[in-house]
């Protein structure tokens, strides 16, 4: 078994002990939409975590301390059958943090683990928003481009998310800090803006933080056809009828 002894000698009253050390099995993130074991170097979004053993992977009884690097967190008891969980006290945010684990069972003492490596990211993605035209979007215009410049990777994005006012979404694409939104714009509109809107949680970065919401109304929009002036054109035909050639008969 991963924690039995491998041998020890004694010299006067302290034991050298070839323990083997207690090897963390899974870190179980337990809050927001991304749950379940971070896999070592993964990220999570949750300051309090449970690292824990499988069986066999400490001596029954033994105390297991738990570390950041060479610091100690804390300490717990494996079970009968060798199995250990310790919960964190709340970690914090922006921080990578090298967990490992020591066990001592009598005057018997291990090394350390293998580091698991977990960063805690408790940060929402934010976005910035342009798009591809340039002054009012028009009868002509087509579709609007709109690029959403996210500051992190984020996942989840789709048509669903948008609502838009003055145009309709038509489809979404992207990966990564970058995505596209494709709007047309709405006929019969004589004068105002776009307006498109992200829900909250619309996307979540790789540790499961969402989005907050983002409302962006920059692209002016006029889609109706100016009207003909009738009295101009009036006045026009006048104008013909007066300058029309005048012919003298003899």
């Amino acid at each position: 078994l991963g924690g039995a002894l491998a041998g020890s000698k004694t010299t006067d009253s302290i034991t050298v002990s070839n323990l083997n050390p207690p090897v963390i099995s899974t870190v179980t993130d337990n809050v927001g939409t991304i749950t379940g074991n971070v896999s070592n170097g993964g990220v999570t979004d949750d300051t309090v975590l449970v690292i824990a053993g499988a069986a066999g992977s400490a001596v029954a009884g033994a105390t297991v301390t738990v570390f950041n690097g060479v610091t100690s967190l804390g300490t717990t008891t494996a079970l009968g059958d060798g199995s250990w969980s310790f919960t964190t006290a709340t970690l914090t945010n922006a921080t990578t943090y090298s967990f490992n684990a020591r066990q001592t069972s009598g005057p018997n003492v291990s090394g350390l683990s293998s580091n698991y490596l977990v960063t805690i990211d408790t940060t929402a993605p934010t976005v910035t928003v342009t798009d591809n035209v340039a002054g009012t979007a028009n009868s002509t215009t087509g579709t609007v481009v709109y690029t959403y410049t996210f500051s992190e990777p984020v996942v989840g994005l789709a048509t669903n998310d948008f609502t838009v006012t003055n145009g309709s979404g038509s489809s979404v694409s992207g990966s990564g800090t970058t995505w596209t939104v494709n709007v047309t714009p709405a006929n019969a509109v004589a004068t105002g803006n776009i307006t498109i809107t992200l829900a909250a949680g619309g996307v979540t970065d790789i540790a499961g933080n969402p989005n907050a919401v983002n409302t962006n109304s920059a692209q002016t929009i006029d889609t109706v056809a100016p009207a003909k002036n009738t009295n101009l054109a009036r006045s026009e035909e006048h104008t013909s009828e007066l300058q029309a050639p005048m012919y003298l008969v003899c």
